[in-house]
């Protein structure tokens, strides 16, 4: 019964010491951001203390009966459109500016927005299934 004492008094020792490093790590982590950021605002930069800054905004285009819904989509630029398969039947998105391969049922292809213009797109396997995307 002694053996069982001691081994649990060490398990709690290893633990303790384990979270107690832990918090030192986290400690010197937060003081190297406090004066990177310090650093940066003395070169007159912006500082970002953990505030998470919006990534692109994402807009979804479902593959659904042989179609695409919606069809046609304005959208800003820097936007992306994600297309996901939901028919059990492949779909290959086509473009004179961007190619998915293949897609499965559940599969998806994501594309980045990056230029103002309309962008026609249609399946390669299906070519009556068509969309469009006009970007401002």
């Amino acid at each position: 019964m002694n053996k069982s004492i001691i081994l649990m008094l060490v398990v709690l020792a290893v633990l303790i010491a384990g979270c107690s490093q832990q918090n030192t790590q986290t400690s010197a982590a937060q003081q190297n951001q406090t004066v990177a950021a310090a650093k940066t605002a003395q070169a007159g930069g912006n500082v970002n203390m953990g505030v998470t800054q919006p990534g692109p905004a994402t807009v979804s285009v479902l593959i659904r009966n042989f179609a695409f819904n919606p069809a046609s989509l304005t959208i800003d630029k820097g936007t992306i459109v994600n297309w996901t398969n939901e028919d059990s039947a492949a779909h290959q998105i086509k473009s004179d500016s961007f190619n998915s391969n293949q897609l499965g049922k559940g599969a998806s292809f994501a594309f980045k927005f990056d230029k103002s213009g309309t962008y026609a797109y249609s399946c390669a396997i299906h070519p009556s299934m068509k969309g469009t995307i006009n970007v401002r």
